[in-house]
């Protein structure tokens, strides 16, 4: 968000990820330094026609500082990988393997009246 350098730079980054990985993989962009109001350098509206031109890949804007959206973007990225792995894996096992391959989606809920952010675990039932 502070740097546009960097995000004119995502282009490249994207055909290097491309080269060396494919395309069948999941990519998601996360803005740093949203809390940083005065030097933000990259406009919604950048982002915004971003994401028109790469509509698989969703721009979140996170603040590291204040823990904004960033454990939400790694949890919704981790879905993604899990649906994606359960679509691929879905001929040949069998039962709770072949729904899940093995991988279990966790969420983090805030205990209640909890002010130190203490996260306990839970499961969601079946896959996502």
């Amino acid at each position: 968000m502070t740097n546009r350098e960097s995000f004119l730079s995502i282009p490249v980054w994207l055909s290097e990820i491309e080269k060396h990985s494919g395309t069948d993989i999941q990519i998601m962009v996360l803005g740093n330094k949203m809390d940083d109001e005065a030097e933000i350098q990259v406009t919604d509206e950048e982002i915004a026609q971003f994401e028109s031109q790469h509509p698989n890949i969703p721009i979140v804007k996170t603040s590291a500082k204040f823990g904004t959206n960033v454990d939400d973007s790694f949890l919704e990225l981790t879905k993604k990988l899990i649906i994606d792995t359960n679509k691929k894996g879905s001929g040949g096992a069998s039962g709770d393997r072949q729904r899940t391959m093995g991988l279990a989606l966790k969420r983090l809920q805030l205990s209640e009246g909890n002010t130190k952010g203490a996260a306990t675990e839970g499961s969601y039932g079946g896959c996502c």
